[in-house]
């Protein structure tokens, strides 16, 4: 059984997964090393905290969900970069639900921020960039595992 935590992680991890042209998603904070196809995206978890605790049986907790995204290119990486990332971006946008309906358990799913581009290493044939949304979401009090 997963928790609710896993099951949104999860959920994105399946929109990322959608887009057109990806390479190697790999699951759940997987490391640079291991990747072998480019663009290649992988999420995190980041802060999270209870925002609403009176309703209920349920606590309504946000969460950031952090995107790393990679690409490679040996002409220009930048360049390969601006052009994959509107692809993300628009897959995460097109439902706010991220793929669990009105009746499971997140509520909010919304861009906050994006970092500055970065190489990952000298020769800067490898280009990266950070996503982080906010998601909210919620679990029984009592259950971290139920949304119902």
């Amino acid at each position: 059984m997963e928790s609710v935590r896993l099951i949104v992680l999860n959920a994105v991890l399946a929109i990322l997964e959608s887009v057109e042209g990806i390479g190697d998603t790999g699951g759940i904070k997987r490391p640079l090393l291991d990747v072998n196809t480019f663009p290649a995206d992988f999420i995190s978890a980041g802060e999270e905290e209870v925002v609403e605790n009176d309703i209920g049986h349920f606590i309504q907790i946000s969460m950031e969900i952090h995107t790393q995204i990679w690409v490679s290119s040996y002409t220009n990486v930048d360049l390969v970069l601006e052009e994959f990332l509107p692809k993300v971006k628009k897959k995460y946008a097109a439902d706010y639900m991220i793929g669990l309906g009105p009746t499971g358990p997140v509520r909010d799913f919304k861009y906050r921020r994006g970092s500055e581009v970065f190489p990952s290493n000298t020769t800067e044939d490898v280009s990266g960039i950070v996503l982080v949304h906010l998601v909210t979401y919620r679990e029984r009090r009592d259950d971290p595992y139920s949304w119902q």
